[in-house]
C-alpha cells in the first residue's frame, strides 16, 4: 500500500496536524482518526529508512491490541525475543527470561516493517500522510488554532489546524521553536554495526545481550533477517576521542569485550558496511503541552536504550494523547493538564529507575562515563529540580 499522497490532495484545514510520522505520530493519528477527527501527518522523509534494531518488551502487546494491530504485528515476520541477558555490575551473565511475562515473549523488530505497518494502518483509516515536507514556520490564530508554513516538493504551502502534535523525535521541532526548553540528562550516542553471519549461519540465541565496559556498554540482538546488530553506547565526546567513526577502531573495541565478542566470534559474524552513529541521550521537554498543542514520544521525553521503553512509550503516549486532544477540541481544556501530569509522572519514574540501574555498576570508579552517571543534577519536567545522586 502506498502511504504517501501529494500535497495538492490536502485540505487547507484539518482538526489535527501531526509533525512526524514515526510510531508516536502514527499511533496518535490512528487513534484520533478512529475518534472521528480529520488528521494529517507531516513527514520530512520521503520513505521509511532503516533503523538500528530495537527490541520490544512483552508489554507492547497492550498498546498494539488497543490499536487493533496485534494480529497484523504477529504475522509480520518479527522475531520473538526470549529475554534479556546482561553482564552489569559483575563479569557474570544474568538472565531475565520472558517466560514469566503474562504477555508472552518480547520481539526483535524489523523497524522499517514495523513503522510501515503503523503508517499504513493510519492511512487506511483515512489519515492524510504528506512526505518530503517540513515545518518552516507557524503562527497562532486566536480561537482557531495554528497556521503552519510548510515546504515540500511543490514548494511552500500552508495548512490551518485546530491542534498540533509534535511527534518530531528528539528535535521536538514545534516545541523548541515555540520556546520550550529541552533538558539533556546526558549526551550518549550509539555506534552501531550490522554483522553478517559466517558459513555456519546465524546464532539461535534470541536473548538481547547487554555488557557493561569501562567507558560505556554494548548491546547486541539478532534481527529477523539473521543479521546481528551490535551497538556501543558511550558519551559523544568519548566516542570522538576514540575516533569511533573508524570501523577499525570500533572493531578493536568490540574485540576487547568478553561476552559480546564471544557471541560475534562463535558464529563468524563479520561487519557488513559502515558503522552508524545515532543519538541515544535521555532528554525531555520542560513542558509537553500548551495552547492547542502537545508533544508525544521522543519529542516529549527520549529514553536511554537500556530501558527498552522507546517504542513502547511512543505508542502509549500516542494512545494517551489522542483522547486528551479529542476532549480539548470538544472544549475540555483540563484534558491537556491531565496529559501533562501523566507525562510528568512517567518521566520522573524513568529518572528514578535510570539512576538506580546505573548505580549498580561500580567496577570502574574512575571512569568518566560511569562517574558522570553516579552523581548529577538535572531539571525535571515542569521546572521541578531533582537531585540525582547514586553515592
Amino acid at each position: 500500500m502506498s502511504s504517501a499522497v501529494g500535497f495538492n490532495n490536502l485540505s487547507s484545514r484539518t482538526d489535527v496536524a501531526i509533525i512526524g510520522g514515526g510510531p508516536a505520530g502514527a499511533a496518535t493519528a490512528l487513534a484520533l482518526k478512529r475518534a472521528g477527527r480529520t488528521v494529517v501527518i507531516i513527514e520530512r522523509l520521503d520513505s521509511i529508512r532503516p533503523r538500528v534494531g530495537e527490541t520490544l518488551p512483552p508489554g507492547a502487546r497492550l498498546p498494539l491490541e488497543s490499536l487493533d494491530l496485534w494480529p497484523e504485528f504477529v504475522n509480520d515476520g518479527h522475531m520473538p525475543s526470549v529475554g534479556n541477558r546482561s553482564a552489569w555490575g559483575s563479569d557474570d551473565l544474568v538472565d531475565r527470561d520472558f517466560i514469566f511475562s503474562p504477555y508472552g515473549s518480547g520481539w526483535h523488530l524489523d523497524r522499517q516493517r514495523f513503522d510501515q505497518m503503523l503508517q499504513d494502518a493510519a492511512v487506511a483509516a483515512g489519515v492524510i500522510l504528506i512526505r518530503r515536507t517540513s515545518l518552516t514556520n507557524f503562527e497562532s490564530l486566536p480561537g482557531e488554532g495554528w497556521r503552519l508554513q510548510l515546504n515540500g516538493p511543490a514548494g511552500s504551502s500552508s495548512v490551518t489546524t485546530r491542534f498540533v502534535v509534535d511527534a518530531s523525535g528528539r528535535s521536538a521541532v514545534f516545541a523548541q521553536h515555540h520556546g520550550i526548553k529541552r533538558h539533556l540528562l546526558d549526551r550518549m550516542v550509539g555506534v552501531a554495526g550490522w554483522l553478517e553471519a559466517g558459513s555456519e549461519g546465524p546464532t539461535r540465541d534470541r536473548f538481547t545481550l547487554v555488557e557493561a565496559v569501562e567507558s560505556g556498554w554494548w548491546y547486541s540482538a539478532l534481527m529477523p533477517d539473521g543479521k546481528l546488530v551490535v551497538v556501543y553506547l558511550t558519551d559523544a565526546d568519548l566516542a570522538s576521542q576514540r575516533k569511533l567513526r573508524s570501523q577499525d577502531n570500533w572493531l578493536a573495541l568490540l574485540r576487547q569485550t568478553r561476552h559480546t565478542w564471544r557471541r560475534v566470534e562463535s558464529h563468524g559474524y563479520r561487519l557488513n558496511g559502515p558503522t552508524e552513529i545515532v543519538a541515544a541521550n535521555s532528554s525531555f521537554l520542560d513542558e509537553v503541552t500548551g495552547d492547542s498543542w502537545l508533544a508525544v514520544g521522543d519529542a516529549a521525553a527520549a529514553y536511554d536504550p537500556l530501558s527498552s521503553q522507546g517504542i513502547l512509550t511512543a505508542l502509549e503516549t500516542g494512545l494517551n494523547a489522542a483522547p486528551a486532544i479529542n476532549a480539548c477540541l470538544n472544549g475540555d481544556q483540563g484534558a491537556l493538564q491531565e496529559y501533562a501530569a501523566y507525562s510528568k509522572r512517567i518521566s520522573i519514574d524513568y529518572l528514578s529507575s535510570h539512576l538506580a540501574y546505573y548505580a549498580i555498576e561500580r567496577r570502574w570508579p574512575h571512569s568518566t562515563f560511569w562517574e558522570r552517571r553516579h552523581t548529577r543534577r538535572v531539571q525535571a519536567p515542569s521546572q521541578r529540580a531533582v537531585a540525582l545522586s547514586a553515592g
